[in-house]
C-alpha cells in the first residue's frame, strides 16, 4: 500500500489520470449533488468531527458514480473504500479541516471535481 503522506505531498506522480469529459463531469455532479441533499453532507460538515463520516460516504458515492465513467478502470470499488475508522485514524486535524472546506464548497457549488482531483481523495479513491 503506497504511503498516505507520500502521495498527499506528491499526488501527480502517483495518478497521472485522464480528465473527466464535460459529460461524465456532469453525470458526477448531478449524482454527488442527489446524495449530498438527500445525506445532508452540508449541515454535517458543520464542525471537523463530523468530516471522517461525510468523507468515508462522499468517497462511497464518488467511487461508485465513477464506476460508469472513462476512468473507472483507475477507479478503486466502492466496496474498497477504507472504513469510518481508518479514515479517521489516518487523518490529522489539520487534513480533517482541508478536506471540510473542500467537501462543504462542493456541497455549496455543486461542483465535485476538486474532491475527486483532492490529492486525499487520489489517494483513497485511485487504484
Amino acid at each position: 500500500m503506497k504511503s498516505f503522506k507520500l502521495v498527499f505531498k506528491h499526488p501527480e506522480a502517483q495518478f497521472p489520470i485522464t480528465p473527466l469529459s464535460q459529460e461524465h463531469l456532469n453525470l458526477v455532479n448531478s449524482a454527488m449533488n442527489g446524495h449530498s441533499k438527500t445525506k445532508r453532507w452540508h449541515t454535517l460538515l458543520q464542525t471537523d468531527e463530523l468530516v471522517s463520516i461525510v468523507l468515508s460516504d462522499v468517497l462511497f458515492c464518488v467511487s461508485t458514480t465513477l464506476q460508469s465513467t472513462s476512468i473507472h478502470n483507475h477507479i478503486v470499488a466502492p466496496n474498497a473504500i477504507r472504513s469510518l475508522g481508518v479514515l479517521d485514524q489516518q487523518l490529522s486535524n489539520k487534513e480533517k479541516a482541508e478536506l471540510r472546506i473542500a467537501l462543504r464548497r462542493a456541497s455549496e457549488h455543486g461542483n465535485w471535481g476538486e474532491i475527486i482531483m483532492h490529492c486525499l481523495s487520489l489517494f483513497l479513491l485511485f487504484s
